[in-house]
């Protein structure tokens, strides 16, 4: 049991958890076309996982790249937290003035987790990101900190009086672009016992997010999406992306499309930002260290050559 300055206990409440097709709520990209059963076998959960028999005979049930994950395996993975959720509850009760509740799953638990549809470069990822089971039970047991990963997307916001984290390290291709936040500046310390939690961390999605709200009606691909797309032989409905980027033309804060703070490139913002926290990784961040990694980076003639700075977030 940890107690920091404001003499409150941690309660660590890890949950099992699942992906759900059902934590999709968010309208397709109109006219979307060739995402086919066989592209969606990159996902190797279909190939490689295997059920009960129990579970894979319940009516409904379904799991595979045509319908993706029925919710009867995320209800599966909720149930087997119902004992220690009813713990921590009773204990919460009994001890609210003086415990703070941090609870962490592999999904994701709220379709805000992931941007918007158009910002994705796999229109399927959120049919197999979470499941909101985890923000009910997270909700349940009186969390104040949700710590998640799998999506590969950094994000440390608050939402309904909850903060969400997700610091990934990714790939090492990810690395040079979508966690670079990460790998540029180091493992986040989150607690400490001498000055309790870090302040909530810049991250290029949760920027973006407080600047403009989420519209799932605006479709228009963001250029690194239609790249992507146009690479797989994915295809949309061309009218209406002109419509948008026509909107977009006249008004560009009317189809927003996300930059660093302040314009700036995105070897400034990661290495301003890694300095500004340094105090707030594990291990400490080492500026040279950064700059050294950043050139390497640069020199890489292996990675893509992409000028468009939303391509690195």
């Amino acid at each position: 049991v940890l107690k920091g300055p404001d003499k409150k206990a941690l309660l660590i409440a890890p949950l099992e958890s699942w992906y759900e097709a059902d934590f999709d709520i968010e309208p397709d990209i109109p006219g979307l076309c060739g995402d086919s059963i066989k592209k969606r076998l990159r996902w190797v959960d279909y190939s490689c996982c295997r059920w009960d028999a129990q579970l894979e005979n319940l009516p409904g049930f379904h799991f595979g790249p045509e319908f993706g994950a029925s919710s009867h395996l995320a209800q599966y993975f909720a149930d087997r937290n119902r004992a220690q959720i009813c713990d921590i509850s009773n204990y919460f009760q009994q001890h609210a003035s003086s415990t703070t509740v941090i609870s962490m799953s592999h999904f994701a638990p709220r379709p805000d987790c992931l941007p918007e549809k158009r910002f994705l470069i796999d229109p399927h990822l959120p049919k197999v990101s979470g499941s909101t089971k985890i923000e009910a039970q997270l909700r349940q047991i009186n969390s104040k900190i949700h710590i998640f990963g799998h999506t590969h997307l950094a994000v440390d916001y608050v939402a309904d009086s909850v903060r969400y984290l997700n610091w990934p390290l990714g790939s090492f291709r990810e690395r040079q672009h979508q966690t670079r936040i990460v790998s540029g500046s180091g493992i986040l310390l989150l607690y400490d016992e001498a000055r309790g939690f870090a302040d909530i961390q810049p991250t290029f999605w949760s920027y973006y997010y407080s600047q403009y709200p989420r519209d799932a009606n605006i479709c228009l691909l963001a250029p690194w999406v239609r790249r992507v797309y146009n690479a797989l032989g994915l295809s949309v409905d061309e009218s209406i992306q002109a419509q948008q980027a026509a909107l977009r033309a006249k008004d560009p804060n009317a189809i927003p499309f996300p930059q660093y703070p302040e314009n700036n490139s995105a070897d400034i913002y990661y290495a301003r930002t890694a300095k500004q926290y340094k105090s707030w990784r594990a291990p400490p961040y080492d500026a040279d260290d950064f700059q050294s990694s950043l050139q390497e980076v640069n020199n890489d003639s292996s990675l893509d050559n992409d000028d468009d700075v939303t391509a690195r977030f």
